[in-house]
């Protein structure tokens, strides 16, 4: 079975999603309802530590995730330290519910790959 994982949107304004996980070629039928546009501020970017907490991964699984192109940082401080976004934190819950349902996080990061390209 292949997911099209880039169909979820989350609204920056609500907090509200809407896709989610639907079969390539198919139409999710949230995806027709409006999303609101996000407002004109800076996004909320966490360090690891904080995007550990609000996840439940560890800051070292995290960092796996990111060797492994599954995720990626929206920034990076001068020190070094990585920064999160909420949309990080919508894929690391997405890559979470897929393992809890049997993928390994190979076949997370195939199906990625071939949702992309």
């Amino acid at each position: 079975m292949m997911f099209n994982v880039f169909d979820h949107q989350i609204c920056n304004t609500c907090s509200t999603s809407r896709g989610g996980l639907t079969m390539l070629g198919q139409q999710s039928d949230t995806m027709a309802a409006p999303i609101h546009e996000a407002p004109l501020t800076a996004k909320r970017l966490y360090k690891a530590g904080e995007l550990s907490r609000r996840t439940g991964l560890t800051r070292q699984a995290l960092h796996q995730y990111v060797l492994m192109g599954l995720l990626e940082p929206d920034d990076v401080t001068k020190g070094g330290q990585r920064l999160f976004s909420d949309r990080a934190e919508s894929i690391v819950k997405l890559i979470r519910s897929m393992c809890e349902n049997g993928y390994t996080l190979k076949d997370v990061k195939d199906i990625f790959i071939k949702s992309r390209g």
